[in-house]
């Protein structure tokens, strides 16, 4: 059996993005290389002057 699969990546922004070929099968590697290679940004601040308290940075 001969099976078409693409690609799927992360891009910058951490949006999991399949290849322009359409109509492929993503293999159970690529799936889970998405998966654990996406992410999120979250931004914090303060209102009228006040301080953020326990402010960390992850990744």
């Amino acid at each position: 059996m001969n099976v078409d699969t693409g690609d799927i990546s992360v891009n910058d922004n951490g949006i999991v993005v399949a290849d322009s070929t359409k109509g492929n099968l993503a293999s159970v590697t690529d799936v889970a290389n998405a998966i654990n290679n996406s992410s999120f940004n979250i931004t914090t601040g303060s209102e009228d002057g006040g301080k953020a308290i326990n402010v960390t940075i992850e990744k």
